[in-house]
């Protein structure tokens, strides 16, 4: 595999609008270059489709899934935030994850955790899942958290990590796309790496050969394991896009389309900007 070249495209950044997440260029000549500059997030885009078993898992949880499932975001959200830093070289230790959990603005965590510690405990497990994997195949991590925007794309969003690891079979090292999950396996994974491998293809003129779902939970009980990694190869030795690419990308198509079909506008309102001082231009009688 070639080398990327990380310095092409454009500098992004995520706009916070009334239709949720998009990506846009940061530079406002960029910007106003393009007729539609913001793209949807991947991850908004998915949202239109229902997960299998959705409705049975809001059905068992009833009320309780308003809080169940932003708990499950929290904890892999700071899982991420940690693994990002590890990718950088970084030494991850107990007192960097309280002081992350103790600054976390949304505190529904302690509806679900009896104290900090039980949460902590996960998040140490599912860091030694990651530590672990990464030791048993020693990938090269080109890039950690990255955001990948296209003109030519109509979405964007931020893949956890380029990879470069040996594939056995075809005897090379290839270029991966992956990304970790704290939660349940799902085939639908491989369709969100899909849609950042064709982003990354885009961008750097490179060629994705796998993508994969790293699995780290942190629930395991007597005995630390690595993580479980699911993988698609997407192009064979030659270079060539397998059945499962042209697989993952018609459901990447179709994903986008349904979302699309579902909008009003080509490019979302702005959410208002809200002042940060109040105050009355009070008159006062005269004397």
């Amino acid at each position: 595999m070639g080398k990327v070249d990380f310095n092409k495209g454009v500098s992004i950044k995520r706009f916070a609008t009334e239709g949720g997440r998009f990506y846009g260029p940061t530079d406002l000549d960029v910007y106003n270059q393009h007729e539609n500059p913001l793209k949807p997030s991947w991850t908004n885009v998915a949202s239109v489709e229902s997960s299998p078993g959705l409705s049975n898992w809001y059905k068992e949880k009833g009320k309780w899934a308003d809080i169940d499932g932003p708990v499950t975001a929290i904890k892999g959200s700071h899982i991420h935030t940690h693994v990002d830093f590890m990718n950088d070289g970084a030494e991850i230790t107990t007192d960097n994850i309280v002081e992350s959990l103790d600054n976390e603005a949304d505190i529904r965590w302690k509806l679900v955790y009896y104290n900090k510690w039980a949460l902590i405990e996960e998040i140490k497990k599912a860091l030694m899942e990651y530590q672990l994997w990464y030791e048993e195949h020693q990938p090269t991590i080109l890039k950690s958290e990255i955001m990948l925007w296209h003109p030519d794309v109509p979405y964007a969003g931020t893949a956890d990590m380029i990879l470069k690891i040996h594939n056995k079979r075809q005897d090379q090292d290839i270029l991966m796309v992956a990304d970790l999950k704290t939660g349940n396996e799902n085939d639908k994974h491989f369709v969100q790496c899909m849609a950042y491998a064709i982003l990354l293809e885009k961008i750097y003129g490179v060629k994705v050969g796998a993508v994969g779902s790293l699995y780290c939970k942190g629930r395991w009980r007597d005995k630390p394991k690595p993580g479980k990694m699911k993988v698609k190869v997407i192009r064979n030795k030659a270079g060539e896009f397998t059945e499962d690419a042209h697989f993952l990308m018609n459901r990447v198509v179709k994903l986008y389309e349904l979302w699309e079909s579902n909008q009003t506008y080509s490019q979302p309102k702005m959410k208002a900007k809200l002042p940060n001082k109040f105050s009355l231009n009070i008159k006062k009688e005269p004397k």
